[in-house]
């Protein structure tokens, strides 16, 4: 087992502390993103009903709860490609 020393300790209360205060503008900024991924969603669904007459798109994953998405989840990139 790993001890981490006083100033290690301190340090993650502080961190701990910072992110709680945070939260509520964290959670402001993941609800702006799933909205901008919803919007996205509903442009990919029009466009598989057009070309290839798709009936049903599935949603899942981190987009369908903006609480439970991170900075580092896919729902919540600002910008990503996916056709590199």
């Amino acid at each position: 087992m790993t001890f981490i020393d006083e100033t290690q300790a301190q340090q993650v209360r502080q961190r701990v502390l910072t992110a709680r205060s945070d939260r509520e503008k964290f959670l402001l900024q993941m609800k702006q993103r799933q909205q901008k991924g919803w919007e996205v969603a509903q442009q990919c669904a029009r466009i598989l009903f057009q070309e290839f007459r798709v009936k049903r798109v599935v949603l899942f994953g981190s987009l369908l709860d903006y609480q439970k998405m991170t900075e580092n989840c896919e729902g919540s990139r600002s910008s990503y490609s996916y056709w590199k």
